[in-house]
């Protein structure tokens, strides 16, 4: 039978050539198409934004370590919505002033418990009123967010 080794392997093994010259990838423009073509086939596929960009940095890994520079091409991240900025000084105190002179006592609370606790809007949605305790001089409030519980 004939050697079915190939000539990479082989080369590889010598350490005559490296695996940069039989690499089909080592063009800059094939390397992007290609790897635009799979992103877009990831896309087709119902992938999520995140699951696309997991797999884009392993190939952007797969391209650093062999030293055949980085193909570019688009992330998903960066054609979805980013977060709102922090507030202001200006905006937060007509917020804070907005929200006491309007809302009622349960809407105070969730409205001022991100603001001054830091909590998020998951915790706050996760309230329940069990995890409120309240004592002749102070109050605990137990909140549950991911990971541990805090108090």
């Amino acid at each position: 039978m004939g050697d079915f080794r190939t000539p990479a392997l082989r080369d590889h093994r010598t350490g005559r050539t490296s695996f940069r010259e039989h690499t089909p990838f080592t063009d800059a423009v094939a390397a992007t198409g290609a790897v635009d073509g799979f992103r877009r086939h990831l896309r087709n596929g119902r992938r999520a934004p995140n699951t696309i960009d997991a797999y884009l940095s392993a190939i952007d890994d797969f391209y650093t370590r062999r030293n055949l520079g980085m193909p570019q091409t688009r992330r998903e991240r960066d054609a979805r919505r980013t977060a709102f900025r922090a507030l202001d000084a200006r905006r937060t105190r007509r917020y804070l002033r907005h929200v006491q002179l309007t809302a009622s006592p349960r809407d105070k609370a969730i409205a001022l418990l991100p603001y001054y606790a830091g909590l998020r809007i998951s915790e706050v949605v996760g309230l329940d009123l069990a995890d409120l305790r309240l004592s002749a001089r102070k109050a605990e409030l137990r909140i549950r967010g991911t990971g541990r519980d805090r108090h």
